[in-house]
């Protein structure tokens, strides 16, 4: 018979609860554990047999007896339930009965490894299954996983915005759950979570001058976008731009709510910090300074104005089309800044005061006309102006002062004041002064060098009313007039004509050829006047012209007196300096032909007259004073036919003979002074050509003879003559007293 079962769960062999649940058949030869419980997996079992008489009984073997449990669906530990479009994720699961493997079982989009649990290949939605296996069966968990696009953001750039505050523009973004904006300043926004909030700055961040903010869009399962920004703090006064090019929309400036007025200094900064350039579209454009940034542009439409009652410094660029900029108020300003040249359409001086100046601190490109109404336009040391296609105007209370620059334009026409002080004045047609002022102490100021003058006005004209002060400097004029006008037409009147310095050049070195330069001048004395050699131009005398006691007269080429007098009131030798091919044309039957000079009392010295004929041949005359006072002595020559009366001294000078006609040399000489033949005592070396000798050759001496108009008869030659028989030939005449006609004879 059995004996009941024994187990042994780990505290000794027992045969407790063998008869109760979960077991059955005790006492038999089988025991039965029912359903299996997991508690009693591990146990060992034997059973006891016996005959129930006096044999022992035997204990059968052990056996350990091991429950597998039914599996367990498993729990996730690991990897997310969004994903990113192309990403990877590592799912784990744990359970408490089997072992687990990872598959898809939704979507397409994805491949995992069953051991691992690792997904790659993300394209789409997708489930992940987790199973427990055990040998009683398996038990699964499924987890869905979204599959999210990666997120982009776009800050829009960098920009601007008022120091009170803008919206932030520009800004986009896609595949995002959620955008959020940073500052690195202080600063609050209107809603840190939309695409264009409202950036307000801190004082911290004003001061600064620029904020970066920092664009971040996000999408759950992805890395965030991130985008920055820089935000410059524009200060008071400031073009936004923030609507339209418009100057005059109040919303376009960092102004308040208010467009610029004659008190505003305006700032045009980097146009790349702006929606828009500014424009002045319309009339009424005014501010006090304006600086324009470098690469700020600004516009002034079709022929539009903008006042400026301040300085302009332009570092940027100006797009000029047919505007004007008028500069105003009654406060000295500048245009200025770093681009070069400076650009204007029309430039307008028009101060509240004829003192108050507009001074160039950069070079000036004005496109059309310069118009100085009140006020003065000063060209500054090391800048270069150039004044435009049109003729300067310059009203009663305007002034052109060139201080030291360079400046250059197509004429002047003034009844105000030109202040020429140092520097350069090029101009290509003429300066006319109806009224106006022309000051010059020094500098050099070139006339008509276009050459394209061809109206009424003479190159450099000062009417009656005019005033004309010169002390140093040059004025030269390059062109002679092509026009009726001559090149100086300086006219008497209620106006003050004083030149007591400086020198008046006619012809430079770029002077074309077979030019005639023309003076109109009987008013006020010159002080240097200069004939320039280059391609041998003519001065030719319109009116009787002097030479002041310090000027010097410096024919290079040829001085026409065209019936006119040239006196020369210094009494220096070198009063009349000729070099090169120059001389004095006299040739004229009249003593009004003359070149005069204040000898004075000065003895012992030569002073050489340099006359020529219409032929070129140089025949100059030298009187040396040996006593007394000869006081203003007047020379002229001219060349006769010697068998001809007809070509002899005719009217107040007439000679009604010469001794011998065919023995003549065919060329008179008249010579003046304005003291009494008694005061003085004059050597007199007369100078000719052998091609003004009929009879060279014949006789080896020549002699001067004076004509004696009262007894209309010729005087005895003077003892002691002294003939130089070379070409050019002189015959010096001694102890000369007399200034009637003379003529030579063989």
């Amino acid at each position: 018979m059995y004996t009941p079962w024994q187990v042994n769960s780990g505290s000794g062999w027992s045969t407790t609860g063998l008869g109760t649940t979960p077991y059955s058949g005790n006492g038999t030869n089988r025991l039965t554990v029912n359903n299996s419980p997991t508690s009693v997996s591990g146990n060992t079992y034997r059973v006891i047999v016996g005959n129930g008489g006096a044999c022992p009984n035997d204990t059968s073997s052990v056996f350990t007896l091991n429950v597998t449990p039914n599996a367990v669906a498993p729990t996730f530990t690991a990897g997310t339930t969004t994903i990113c479009l192309g990403g990877t994720d590592t799912y784990t699961a744990t359970t408490t009965a089997g072992t687990v493997t990872y598959s898809i079982v939704g979507g397409t989009g994805a491949s995992i490894n069953s051991t691992t649990g690792v997904v790659s290949s993300v394209t789409g939605n997708f489930t992940v299954r987790a199973t427990a296996t055990t040998i009683c069966g398996t038990a699964t968990t499924d987890r869905a996983v979204t599959v999210n696009p990666a997120p982009s953001a776009l800050s829009g750039g960098d920009q601007s915005i008022c120091y009170t505050g803008g919206t932030i523009t520009g800004a986009s973004a896609s595949n995002y759950g959620t955008i959020t904006w940073t500052t690195s300043g202080t600063g609050t926004f209107s809603d840190a979570n939309v695409l264009a909030p409202t950036y307000t700055p801190s004082a911290g961040d004003i001061g600064a001058g620029i904020v970066t903010l920092t664009f971040t869009a996000s999408n759950p399962g992805c890395t965030s976008a991130v985008a920055t920004k820089d935000v410059t703090i524009l200060s008071a006064n400031t073009w936004v731009g923030s609507v339209s090019t418009d100057w005059f929309t109040a919303a376009n400036w960092c102004l308040s709510g208010a467009i610029p007025t004659a008190t505003t200094d305006v700032i045009i900064p980097n146009e790349a910090l702006t929606n828009f350039d500014p424009l002045v579209n319309g009339v009424g454009g005014v501010c006090q300074n304006i600086n324009i940034n470098a690469s700020g542009i600004i516009g002034i439409a079709g022929t539009n104005n903008l006042d400026i009652y301040g300085d302009w410094n332009n570092s940027g660029t100006f797009n000029i089309n047919s505007s004007t900029v008028t500069f105003r108020g009654s406060t000295n300003t500048n245009i200025g800044g770093f681009a070069s040249p400076q650009p204007f359409y029309n430039l307008t001086i028009n101060k509240g005061t004829s003192a108050a100046s507009v001074t160039t601190t950069a070079d000036v490109d004005v496109a059309n006309l310069i118009t100085i109404t009140q006020g003065q336009l000063v060209v500054d040391v090391g800048t270069v102006v150039d004044m435009g296609s049109v003729s300067t105007v310059i009203s009663t209370n305007g002034t052109l002062h060139v201080n030291g620059g360079d400046a250059t334009g197509n004429g002047i026409n003034a009844s105000g004041t030109v202040n020429m002080e140092t520097g350069t004045l090029g101009i290509a047609n003429t300066v006319v002064l109806t009224a106006g002022t022309f000051n010059q102490t020094g500098g050099v100021v070139t006339l008509n060098t276009a050459g394209v003058n061809t109206n009424s006005n003479a190159v450099f004209t000062a009417d009656a009313n005019a005033n004309l002060n010169i002390s140093g400097g040059s004025v030269i004029f390059e062109r002679a007039n092509a026009g009726t006008g001559y090149d100086v037409s300086i006219t008497s009147g209620s106006g003050t004509k004083t030149i007591t310095g400086g020198t008046f050049q006619f012809g430079n070195a770029t002077t074309p050829t077979s030019q005639v330069f023309k003076v109109d001048n009987s008013l006020v004395d010159f002080n240097n006047v200069t004939i320039n050699s280059a391609n041998a131009p003519t001065l030719r005398l319109i009116s009787n012209v002097a030479i002041n006691s310090t000027g010097v007269l410096s024919p290079s080429s040829v001085l026409d007196l065209n019936q006119k007098l040239m006196l020369v009131n210094n009494n220096s030798a070198s009063a009349i300096t000729r070099s090169g091919n120059g001389y004095v044309l006299s040739e004229t039957q009249i003593g009004s032909a003359r070149l005069v000079w204040n000898i004075g009392s000065t003895t012992a010295t030569n002073y050489v007259f340099p006359l020529g004929n219409a032929a070129g041949e140089y025949m100059p005359l030298t009187m040396r004073l040996n006593s007394g006072n000869i006081g203003f002595a007047g020379v002229s020559s001219f060349k006769s036919v010697n068998v001809s009366s007809g070509n002899w001294p005719t009217g107040s000078e007439q000679v009604t003979s010469v001794a011998n006609p065919a023995q003549a040399i065919q060329r008179f000489w008249h010579l003046e002074s304005s003291a009494s033949p008694s005061s003085y005592n004059a050597d007199v070396t007369f100078s000719f050509h052998n091609a003004e000798d009929p009879t060279i050759g014949i006789s080896s001496v020549v002699k001067m003879q004076r004509y004696n108009k009262p007894t209309n008869s010729w005087d005895l030659a003077l003892a002691g003559q002294v003939f130089n028989n070379t070409n050019t030939r002189t015959v010096m005449v001694p102890r000369h007293y007399q200034v009637l006609m003379v003529g030579w004879w063989k």
